[in-house]
């Protein structure tokens, strides 16, 4: 198993639209081959950051999803955010 970890800090004022493009890429991503299930927090220390964590069954199905799939999924309606 592989994770893949992403911190981002959303906008002031654009978390709930970040989490819910992030539920809609989630949901997305649910029908690559090697996607075992993800998990989204904020991180305790600094809650003006979001974790994500995404499980995939090998390196290989990552970088399939990075190669083939990641640039054609879209985050509607998203706010915006910047990496910490």
């Amino acid at each position: 198993m592989v994770v893949k970890e992403i911190r981002v800090q959303p906008k002031p004022g654009h978390l709930r639209s970040y989490l819910s493009a992030q539920a809609i890429w989630n949901r997305q991503s649910r029908t690559s081959p090697g996607y075992l299930g993800e998990s989204v927090g904020r991180v305790a220390d600094d809650e003006s950051i979001v974790e994500v964590l995404i499980g995939w069954r090998s390196r290989a199905d990552l970088d399939r999803f990075m190669a083939d799939e990641h640039d054609r999924r879209r985050m509607v309606g998203f706010g915006g955010c910047e990496r910490p």
